[in-house]
């Protein structure tokens, strides 16, 4: 006599849901508007092809109020594969996962696991809507939300002083794609202050080394600080 082995039920784990979520995010944002560049994805990529294939500076001799950060994107997009709207998006669909699951992190840190499972479902979700730019992945939204989760992450978990240096300079970056990011920051300086003095001042070194370096880099490439 032999006795039947027990049943076991499929059970979602968090990378099924982020995979089913990019998959979603892909069929929105490739085939949903026309198989074009958006208005604003045309204009990034007019001045990244421009800067990458011809020299010409970002702000010198044109107004644009986004982060070179996007017209790099966009720049490099042109010099692999041409003009094209889909180079941007998956990088932008890869960069929201990224958050994604970091969104999961954070609420199971604070939570448990189930907490997790429906923050990542919730948020991933309300990603796709008409009303967040569902279908406009590569937006600098993206990069500025994946870089404040990440800091966020860092910060919550940090034990040692390189996890607080760490999150300063992913709150930098996440400035570094768009200055709104500066209440996610202020957010994350008032948590370290709440931490200790030595916590604050780690990351605040980590913010200004990344915004430092972003400077540099942008003096490298040639761009007028004062066109910006």
């Amino acid at each position: 006599m032999t006795l039947a082995k027990p049943i076991r039920r499929f059970e979602f784990s968090p990378l099924h849901i982020i995979v089913l979520l990019a998959l979603l995010q892909l069929l929105i944002t490739l085939l949903t508007d026309g198989f074009a560049l958006s208005f604003d994805e045309a204009i990034w990529h007019y001045i990244g092809r421009n800067w990458f294939r011809h020299g010409l500076i970002p702000y010198s001799g044109g107004v644009d109020n986004k982060s070179p950060l996007i017209f790099a994107i966009f720049g490099l997009s042109d010099k692999l594969f041409g003009v094209n709207y889909w180079f941007p998006r998956l990088i932008g669909i890869f960069c929201q996962s990224i958050g994604i699951y970091y969104v999961f992190k954070i609420a199971k840190q604070l939570a448990g696991q189930q907490a997790g499972m429906i923050a990542i479902s919730l948020y991933g979700l309300s990603l796709l809507w008409r009303s967040t730019n569902g279908k406009f992945v590569s937006l600098t939204e993206t990069y500025e939300c994946m870089f404040i989760i990440l800091s966020f992450y860092r910060h919550l978990t940090g034990q040692k002083r390189k996890d607080f240096f760490f999150s300063g300079i992913f709150a930098g970056l996440a400035l570094g794609f768009r200055l709104s990011a500066v209440f996610g920051v202020l957010a994350l300086f008032i948590l370290s202050l709440r931490k200790s003095r030595a916590s604050t001042i780690i990351f605040c070194t980590g913010l200004l080394s990344a915004i430092l370096f972003l400077a540099c880099m942008g003096l490298f490439a040639g761009i007028d600080f004062q066109e910006f």
